[in-house]
C-alpha cells in the first residue's frame, strides 16, 4: 500500500511539473508572437493617424503597452521599433487630448473622446475642469428649457436627471473626479430652480394661510382643499423623486445630498400637508356620519383610504408616517368611538322602549304597543342592528386598509425609508384592529343579551307545574284557594323526577311550547337585519347564553334541593334539544349547535347509566369538572363507589 502511494505521489509531481512547462511555453510563444508584431504597431499607429482614426490609434498603443516589458526584455534587436513606438504614443495623446478639449469647447462629442481618455490614462485636473464647463453648460441649456414648459418642475427634475443618465456614465469611469463635481452642480441647478419653483406655487396656494386657519379649525371649502392637497402631495412626490435619484446617483457619497435647502423645503411642505390633510379627513369623517343611510363605515373609510393613500403616494417617508399616525388616532377616536357608543345607546334606548311597551300592553290587558315616540321599538332594534353591522363593517375595512397600504409602501419606498411606516402599520393590525372588533363584539353581545337573551332567559329557567310538585313530594303541600302549592319539606325541581311524575310532567308540559313561541316572537325581528358574519356572532351568542342559563338552573336547583334522577336527565336533555330545534329554527345551525356541545356532554354524563358511560365522556372535562358534575346526579352506592374510584384514578 505505502508502495503504491508512494508512485501515486511521484506521479501526481510529474504531471504538475508538465502542466506548469506547458504553461511557461504557451506564454513565451504568446510573448514572442507579440514582441515580433511590434513593427506592425508602430507602422499601424502611423497609418491610423494619417487617416484621423484615432480610436484604431488608441487600440494600438494599448496593445504596445500590454507587450512594451517583453519587447525591452529583447535588447537591442526591438530597440528601434520601441522608441519609434513611444514617438507614437506621444502623438497620439497629444492628439485625443487637443480633441478632448475641442470638444468640451464646442459642446459637441465629449462622449467620445471621454471614451479614449481612460485606455490611454490621460485624466487629469485640466480635463476634469473642462468637462464641468462643458456639463455646466449642458445644464444651463436643460434647465432653461425646462422653466418654459407649464409644469416647471418636472421638467427641472426630468432635465436635470436626463444630464446625469446621459452624461456621467462614461466621465466616472474617465474622471471619476470629475464626474463628482459635476453631480453637485447638478444638484445645485436642480435645486435652485426648483426652490424658486416651489416657493412660487406655496404663495400661490396660500398653504402657510391654509394651514394656519386648519389648525384653528375655521371653515375651508373641502372641495378645493381637496384639489390643493392633490397639488402639494404630486409636488412632494417630485422633490422625492429627485431626492432618491440624486442620493442613488452619488452612491457612496450619498450623506452630502441630505438635509440640503431644496430637503429642508420639502420637510416645511410636509408639515403643511400634514396638517391640511389631517383637518380634510376629519371633515371626511364627520360629513360621512353625517349623511343618512347605513353605510357610514364605508363613507367613513373612504375618506380614511383618500387620505392614507394619497400620503403614501407623496414617496415622502416622513409625511406618510406622520398621516398614518393621524390615521390611526382618527380611527380611534372619529370612527371607533362615535360607532361604538352609537350601538351601545341604540340597545339601551331600544331595550327602554320595549320596557315601555310591555308596561302598556300589560295596562290594557293586550300586547300590542301604547303610542310612543318614533321610533318603534321595532325599527328601534333595526336600529342596533344596523349600529352592530356598521361596527362589524368597520373592524373588515381596518384590515382591507392595512393590507392595501402595506401593499403600496411595498412597492413606493426601499427596505431603509420603511421602518417608521411599518410601525405605524404595525399598531393598525395589532392595536386599532384589535379594538375594533372588541367594540363590535362588545356591541353586538350587548344587543344580543339585551334584546334576546334577558327575555328568554326567564323562559329557560322553568317551573314545576303545581300538581306535579304536589305529586314529588304531597306531605309539604298546603290546600290554598289557588291549588296545591309546595310550602315546606326538601324543594323539589324539574329535574328531580320519577317515572310517575315524569309522565305526568310530559302530559302537561308547555316548556318547549312557550319557548319556541318567544323565540318566534324575538329571534326574527332581532336578528333579520344582522350581517350574515354578526348573524352567525348572535346565533353563537345568544345559544350560549341561553345554555348557561338553563345549566345553572339545573345546577342551582340540584344543590339547594333534590339531586338530578336518572329521569330527570332525560328532561334535561328533552329541554335542551327544545332549545336547541328552536333557537335553530332562526339561526345558524351550526352555530347553535357549537355553543350547546358543552352543554349537550354535561347532559350526557348526567344521563349515565353507569360508571362505564360516564367514563366515556372523561376526556373532554378535567377532573374537578366532571366530579362538580356527578355530585349533581342521584347515584346507587355501587354506582358512586365506581365513579369516585374512577375520578380518583
Amino acid at each position: 500500500a505505502a508502495s503504491a502511494a508512494s508512485v501515486a505521489s511521484a506521479m501526481a509531481s510529474s504531471v504538475r511539473r508538465l502542466e506548469d512547462r506547458r504553461g511557461r511555453v504557451e506564454r513565451a510563444i504568446a510573448a514572442t508572437s507579440a514582441v515580433m508584431g511590434l513593427r506592425s504597431c508602430a507602422l499601424g499607429v502611423e497609418a491610423a493617424i494619417a487617416r484621423e482614426d484615432l480610436r484604431g490609434a488608441c487600440e494600438l498603443v494599448s496593445r504596445f503597452r500590454e507587450i512594451e516589458g517583453a519587447a525591452e526584455a529583447g535588447g537591442d534587436a526591438y530597440e528601434a521599433e520601441v522608441a519609434s513606438m513611444r514617438v507614437a504614443t506621444a502623438r497620439v495623446n497629444q492628439l485625443v487630448r487637443e480633441r478632448y478639449f475641442e470638444a468640451c469647447a464646442a459642446r459637441e462629442g465629449v462622449d467620445e473622446w471621454l471614451a479614449l481618455l481612460e485606455p490611454l490614462g490621460l485624466g487629469n485636473e485640466a480635463c476634469e475642469s473642462a468637462f464641468v464647463e462643458y456639463f455646466r453648460h449642458v445644464l444651463k441649456e436643460a434647465v432653461s428649457s425646462a422653466l418654459e414648459e407649464e409644469d416647471k418642475l418636472q421638467k427641472v427634475i426630468n432635465g436635470v436627471a436626463g444630464c446625469v443618465q446621459q452624461k456621467l456614465p462614461r466621465c466616472r469611469e474617465a474622471l471619476p473626479a470629475a464626474a463628482e463635481r459635476a453631480l453637485l452642480l447638478a444638484h445645485d441647478a436642480c435645486e435652485a430652480s426648483a426652490l424658486a419653483v416651489v416657493a412660487r406655487f406655496a404663495s400661490e396656494k396660500r398653504l402657510a394661510s391654509l394651514a394656519a386657519q386648519a389648525r384653528r379649525e375655521e371653515g375651508l371649502d373641502d372641495e378645493a382643499l381637496d384639489d390643493t392637497l392633490e397639488d402639494v402631495a404630486t409636488v412632494l412626490r417630485r422633490l422625492e423623486t429627485w431626492q432618491r435619484f440624486v442620493e442613488h446617483a452619488a452612491g457612496a457619497s450619498r450623506a452630502r445630498f441630505r438635509g440640503t435647502r431644496l430637503a429642508q423645503a420639502a420637510a416645511e411642505m410636509a408639515g403643511w400637508y400634514t396638517v391640511l390633510e389631517t383637518y380634510f379627513l376629519a371633515r371626511g369623517v364627520r360629513t360621512a356620519y353625517a349623511l343618512p343611510g347605513s353605510s357610514q363605515a364605508d363613507d367613513a373609510f373612504y375618506a380614511v383610504r383618500q387620505s392614507a393613500a394619497r400620503a403614501v403616494a407623496t414617496g415622502n417617508a416622513t409625511a406618510a408616517a406622520a398621516m398614518l399616525c393621524q390615521v390611526n388616532e382618527m380611527l380611534q377616536t372619529k370612527v371607533l368611538r362615535p360607532l361604538s357608543s352609537a350601538a351601545h345607546s341604540a340597545v339601551a334606548a331600544t331595550s327602554t322602549k320595549l320596557a315601555h311597551q310591555l308596561a302598556a300592553a300589560i295596562a290594557v290587558g293586550k300586547m300590542t304597543p301604547a303610542a310612543a315616540p318614533e321610533p318603534t321599538p321595532e325599527e328601534a332594534s333595526l336600529q342596533c342592528q344596523a349600529a352592530a353591522n356598521t361596527l362589524e363593517r368597520a373592524a373588515s375595512l381596518v384590515l382591507k386598509l392595512r393590507d392595501e397600504l402595506d401593499e403600496e409602501i411595498a412597492a413606493s419606498y426601499a427596505a431603509s425609508q420603511r421602518q417608521p411606516l411599518d410601525a405605524v402599520l404595525a399598531d393598525l393590525d395589532s392595536v386599532i384592529a384589535d379594538k375594533f372588533r372588541a367594540a363590535a363584539a362588545s356591541a353586538l353581545e350587548a344587543h344580543v343579551d339585551a334584546l334576546l337573551a334577558k327575555p328568554l332567559r326567564s323562559v329557560v329557567a322553568p317551573r314545576l307545574p303545581t300538581a306535579i310538585e304536589f305529586l314529588l313530594n304531597p306531605a309539604s303541600a298546603v290546600d290554598l284557594d289557588d291549588g296545591l302549592v309546595a310550602a315546606t319539606g326538601p324543594k323539589t325541581h324539574r329535574y328531580a323526577l320519577d317515572d310517575r311524575a315524569f309522565e305526568a310532567l310530559d302530559a302537561v308540559d308547555d316548556f318547549a311550547s312557550r319557548l319556541a313561541d318567544a323565540v318566534d316572537d324575538l329571534v326574527p325581528k332581532h336578528t333579520r337585519a344582522l350581517s350574515e358574519t354578526n348573524a352567525v356572532a348572535a346565533a353563537s351568542l345568544l345559544a350560549t347564553g341561553l345554555a348557561a342559563a338553563l345549566r345553572d338552573y339545573a345546577t342551582d336547583a340540584a344543590l339547594a334541593g333534590t339531586p338530578i334522577t336518572a329521569i330527570g336527565a332525560i328532561q334535561l336533555d328533552k329541554d335542551l334539544r327544545a332549545l336547541r330545534h328552536a333557537l335553530a329554527k332562526h339561526l345558524d345551525p351550526a352555530a347553535v349547535r357549537d355553543a350547546l356541545a358543552d352543554l349537550q356532554r354535561a347532559v350526557n354524563v348526567l344521563s349515565a347509566n353507569d360508571a362505564a358511560d360516564v367514563e366515556f365522556y372523561r376526556p373532554h372535562f378535567d377532573n374537578d369538572a366532571l366530579l362538580a358534575l356527578v355530585k349533581l346526579r342521584a347515584w346507587t352506592d355501587s354506582d358512586r363507589r365506581k365513579l369516585l374510584a374512577l375520578l380518583d384514578s
